[in-house]
């Protein structure tokens, strides 16, 4: 087997074991068991990882499998604290992120990479900038990763959209 694939698979094996995103998920997945809107688990994060790694080698952006696949499990492992104390969840996420990362041998170009990602994802999302990545292509990963984070929900046959606070407006997703 290839050296940077058995690597890569090693990695994202240790974030999925990492006792920080094990506690944290199973956490998440606790305080939102009644929560009528998307949930952010294990599914939600796979989906989203997928998703990105298409656009990603569709469009040629040049990224990783796993750098790609590590944002994705982490983007939203900020969610518990948010919900037990109000910080922020790109906050609490990048500081999480931060400490599993390290501990999974990424180097420190990456652990930033990551964290800048969890920071910005979704927050800055508009219709214009759907539609801009729609009819053209995404340029960066942040771009690949918004589309991906979009794309996973099924906002179009939600029975309680109209009462969330995502938007659909021109096939784009907005806040």
């Amino acid at each position: 087997m290839d050296k940077n694939v058995c690597d890569m698979d090693e990695r994202v094996e240790r974030i999925l074991c990492h006792p920080l995103f094990t506690e944290n998920m199973e956490r998440c997945e606790e305080l939102e068991r009644e929560r009528v809107f998307c949930h952010h688990d294990i599914a939600h994060a796979l989906n989203v990882a997928r998703i990105c790694y298409i656009i990603v080698l569709e469009h040629g952006l040049g990224y990783s499998r796993e750098l790609v696949y590590a944002a994705a499990l982490l983007h939203d492992i900020g969610r518990a604290a948010q919900y037990m104390t109000g910080e922020s969840h790109h906050q609490a996420g990048m500081r999480l992120a931060g400490e599993i990362l390290r501990d999974c041998g990424f180097e420190n170009s990456d652990v930033l990479h990551i964290q800048d990602i969890i920071k910005k994802h979704c927050s800055h999302i508009s219709a214009a900038e759907a539609e801009k990545w729609k009819q053209n292509k995404p340029e960066t990963l942040l771009e690949a990763f918004d589309l991906a984070d979009f794309w996973s929900r099924n906002c179009r046959t939600c029975t309680v959209r109209t009462e969330c606070y995502w938007e659909i407006k021109n096939d784009a997703l907005v806040r």
